[in-house]
């Protein structure tokens, strides 16, 4: 049995609220994925297999099973999975810090997460960089996250103080990781507050 900490036993509690918003959510990234620049630096196949980490509802690899591809979830808590499933997903609990992904080496051609890594702490972040490296067939991982090249506003701080997570950490240290771990990493800026980040190695 999965033990969650207190940043997973909230968004376990909170699971049927964020239901609520998943069509707005996916109504939101399908809109991002309407710019061509993102899918064309995207190295997938047709029909390939993405796994989306700390999926939460699965709004966001919703978008990608709309385009066709396989699109697995991974969350530690159980009442995120159970959306998952409703929203026609397959998804698994799992705590991949602890237990790592578990899945084979080169299983995904590409790992995605939304508003997940700016909640761990740097030392968790770096496993989940390992992690998705490994599972991936070209260390492809794709991140919907805070701008950390703007300042974020009040809104954001006053959200990420409500969830416990590790924004400010996240906004003076992530780029610097991302880059370390990665050896290309594109940044395609939706506004002040937000960005895609896609990170890989050089083949």
């Amino acid at each position: 049995m999965i033990c969650m900490d207190s940043h997973g036993r909230l968004f376990n509690r909170i699971a049927f609220f964020y239901q609520l918003r998943t069509p707005s959510l996916i109504r939101k990234y399908r809109n991002h994925f309407q710019d061509q620049e993102i899918q064309e630096k995207l190295h997938i196949p047709k029909r390939g297999k993405i796994l989306d980490i700390g999926a939460g509802t699965g709004a966001f690899g919703y978008i990608f099973k709309e385009l066709g591809y396989e699109v697995t979830c991974i969350d530690i808590a159980p009442n995120m999975i159970k959306m998952c499933k409703r929203n026609e997903l397959e998804g698994i609990v799992c705590d991949i810090i602890e237990d790592g992904i578990p899945f084979p080496d080169n299983s995904f051609d590409l790992v995605i997460a939304a508003q997940f890594l700016h909640g761990l702490q740097s030392d968790k972040r770096k496993k989940l960089y390992e992690e998705s490296k490994r599972v991936t067939k070209n260390s492809q991982l794709l991140l919907y996250e805070y701008n950390v090249l703007k300042e974020n506003g009040l809104k954001a701080r006053f959200y990420e103080w409500i969830e416990g997570g590790f924004y400010h950490e996240f906004r003076a240290n992530g780029l610097n990781e991302l880059r370390a771990n990665f050896s290309n990493v594109y940044i395609f800026e939706l506004n002040n507050t937000h960005a895609y980040y896609l990170c890989r190695k050089n083949k």
